[in-house]
């Protein structure tokens, strides 16, 4: 299945990218937890933690550059995982 993505806007001349896509087969995993504590009455503080994990075992990767000369990447083998605490302040009125 192939799906468009949105690409960076690199302000160097010649390296922007307007979009590009990906067509692959793999698997992916994201797990959040978190909890909410009333700091004040209408004040609350969000804390959490984030993990994500993606695995692509064949797939092409494409860009399209403003200047023309896009690239195809073949994705043979790629496994990534991200993690973190997440923080947030809330208020209501």
């Amino acid at each position: 299945m192939r799906s468009p993505n949105s690409g960076c806007n690199d302000p160097t001349p010649g390296n922007s990218v307007i979009s590009h896509w990906t067509s692959s087969i793999g698997a992916c995993a994201n797990l959040e937890a978190g909890a909410t504590v009333a700091i004040l009455s209408q004040l609350f503080l969000d804390v959490g933690y984030r993990f994500w994990w993606n695995q692509v075992r064949d797939g092409q990767w494409e860009n399209f550059p403003v200047g023309g000369g896009g690239v195809e990447v073949p994705l043979r083998e790629f496994c990534g995982t991200r993690q973190g605490l997440t923080l947030a302040r809330r208020y209501r009125s």
